[in-house]
């Protein structure tokens, strides 16, 4: 049963039903009926409840939902969210049970079929259930535009750790390095702390995030935000030791903290070995600064201008396109 007829089913009989229960009062609590004007007025209202039921049942008949074939479906490498082996399967056991209550996200392939943007795992979850469709919103959107509303799209939901909250807000910022903390903030809709608590994945030491990276629910923002500060302070050994610790189940996020805390600084603070911004000018304005990372293979490209952040970007595009996406 589609998600239209379901809705049709739960509001069908509302109009005989609002006149059954005016009609089914008992004596004792019917007030009495001296005036022909209240009962014109019980029907008035019945016939606005039968309008209005009307009126929705005719918007749920043009819902741009449509049934798409699994076979018709392509899924983008690296863009499903991760569950772990008991959280698929209780989606397996709770769609095999009940209806798919939200559509998945879909864009036409020029190549034909249609490119997933969320719901990869339902569409796992019904492949393995053995079902040939699933309910689709169909969306026209741009590579750029499809990358954000599958991140977004993920976002707000609670299985998602935080260090893939983190990914996807770094892969927002590749799309658009003149984007602040703010605005990123602003666009997903949460606060300018949790972006930058987030963010702060960023100067984890990379042995580390090599292991966030395989275990990516072990460590949340919070803590993250912490020994990213002690990792800064010369403490980088020390924090990839309690990552590791972390990813085995060693340790407890707090444990970690404590540990990192009460060990001696045994490198220079990050902000030392960090090689310094590079401008560019184009003439005698400032056109970009190059900005390097905590992380050896992370670098930020900060424009001027915004409209020559999105050339650069473009032409980027392109030349990857060009050399490695072939």
């Amino acid at each position: 049963m589609g998600l239209a007829d379901r809705m049709k089913k739960t509001t069908a009989g509302l109009s005989d039903a609002v006149e059954k229960r005016m009609n089914s009062d008992t004596e004792a609590t019917r007030k009495p009926v001296t005036m022909p004007g209240q009962l014109g007025a019980f029907r008035l209202e019945a016939q606005r409840y039968a309008d209005r039921i009307e009126e929705l049942e005719a918007k749920l008949s043009n819902l741009p939902y449509s049934k798409l074939k699994l076979s018709d479906l392509h899924e983008l490498e690296g863009r499903r969210r991760k569950l772990s082996n008991e959280q698929f399967h209780e989606l397996v056991e709770n769609l095999r049970n009940n209806d798919l209550m939200t559509p998945i996200t879909v864009r036409p392939r020029e190549t034909g079929g249609f490119e997933i943007i969320s719901g990869h795992n339902r569409v796992a979850a019904y492949q393995q259930l053995g079902r040939d469709e699933i309910e689709a919103v169909i969306r026209t959107m741009d590579d750029d535009k499809a990358l954000m509303g599958a991140f977004y799209a993920n976002l707000l939901q609670p299985q998602l750790p935080d260090f893939e909250k983190f990914l996807g807000f770094m892969a927002v910022r590749a799309l658009n390095p003149s984007l602040t903390v703010d605005q990123l903030a602003e666009q997903a809709g949460i606060s300018s702390s949790h972006v930058r608590r987030l963010m702060s994945y960023e100067d984890l030491p990379e042995a580390a995030i090599r292991i966030l990276e395989a275990s990516p629910g072990c460590l949340g923002s919070s803590a993250a935000s912490e020994l990213a500060k002690f990792s800064k302070a010369g403490k980088s050994d020390a924090v990839i030791e309690v990552i590791k610790g972390l990813s085995e189940g060693k340790l407890t996020q707090e444990e970690s903290v404590r540990i990192v805390a009460q060990t001696q600084a045994t490198q220079a603070p990050k902000t030392a070995e960090r090689p310094k911004p590079i401008s560019i000018k184009r003439g005698k304005e400032k056109f970009m600064t190059i900005r390097p990372t905590a992380s050896p293979t992370v670098f930020r490209l900060d424009f001027e201008d915004a409209g020559d952040a999105t050339t650069v970007m473009a032409e980027f595009q392109d030349w990857l396109k060009q050399h490695f996406l072939k």
